[in-house]
């Protein structure tokens, strides 16, 4: 006995199987769903149904492929006739077969069952959160959009993923949000807290943390970072702002006591640059990542010169 009288052994055996073929009705026809896809244009959907052609029975089977329907009719195994064509209606229509039905009906793909398997499968492959390493994969970012965003945003997420591709291939781990996310809107449009929530709650689940050293009532300054580790972050922004160099709505100010006679802000600066670079504990990759927040507005003789590297 190999266990498949059990319903419990069938269970376990099926936990593991993203998806399990099903049949539905149509026009008094069983079609049986032999495939269906993880993306949202039907590439890689099959299905297949019994019907006579020129007299025998044949079994028909359907699929979409290369950006093609295909209908494929095999009698006692074997191909005898193969129809391609750009949507489902044309190439029933090759066919000559069930004129009266809907070709789209015909491949099923239109069928409430079939619709709710597709977003089921759907939703089943891609969880609600991704990780640093997933970034690259354009199909799970587009869906992380869709999940979050696409409710609350202007645009599409064709705009999302450059301007996300374009903080993942630069220096720097570290973005202010409302600076990061202003090419997402017109210059006229002013954030609401909906869309800013928005962002908030989509950034956690692609792995990004907060790492802004302020309340908000300092300031409605944001800063993120996008580090797997964010500590080198967290300890670079915390001493930007602790040594008065963060130019924020209530600390445009130095706080720090050691400078309270300072009057000349440049050299400030430096000091509290080269304090961060100091007290990060992530190396050389570490300091990259500081020295790279400020390098765009220093020449190398500047930076060469003040940091005395």
């Amino acid at each position: 006995m190999l266990g498949f009288h059990d319903s419990y052994m069938i269970q376990q055996m099926l936990n593991d199987v993203d998806f399990r073929p099903f049949t539905i009705c149509l026009y008094n026809i069983t079609i049986f769903i032999a495939s269906i896809p993880d993306n949202n244009n039907y590439e890689g959907f099959a299905a297949s149904f019994t019907y006579k052609y020129k007299q025998k029975q044949s079994v028909i089977w359907q699929k979409i492929e290369g950006g093609l329907f295909s209908i494929s009719i095999f009698q006692n195994g074997e191909m005898v006739k193969q129809f391609q064509d750009i949507t489902a209606s044309s190439v029933w229509n090759q066919t000559q077969l069930l004129r009266n039905c809907d070709g789209i009906d015909l491949f099923g793909i239109n069928h409430p069952l079939v619709q709710f398997k597709f977003k089921e499968r759907y939703e089943r492959l891609f969880s609600k959160t991704c990780t640093l390493d997933d970034w690259n994969n354009k199909r799970i970012m587009q869906y992380m959009f869709k999940l979050y965003l696409k409710k609350h945003v202007p645009g599409d997420d064709e705009l999302w993923y450059r301007i996300l591709n374009r903080w993942y291939n630069q220096k720097s781990t570290i973005i202010e949000i409302k600076s990061f996310i202003r090419d997402f809107y017109n210059d006229n449009h002013e954030i609401n807290m909906r869309e800013l929530r928005a962002w908030r709650v989509m950034l956690e689940a692609i792995g990004c943390k907060n790492i802004t050293p302020f309340e908000r009532d300092v300031s409605d300054m944001e800063f993120w970072s996008r580090a797997k580790d964010p500590k080198g972050d967290i300890e670079t922004i915390s001493n930007l702002f602790s040594n008065g160099f963060l130019n924020t709505t209530l600390n445009s100010t130095i706080r720090n006591d050691e400078f309270e006679n300072c009057k000349d802000t440049a050299n400030v600066f430096w000091y509290s640059l080269c304090e961060s670079l100091d007290a990060n504990p992530n190396g050389s990759s570490g300091k990259i990542r500081i020295l790279s927040i400020v390098a765009e507005n220093f020449t190398y003789e500047e930076l060469m010169k003040n940091l005395q590297v």
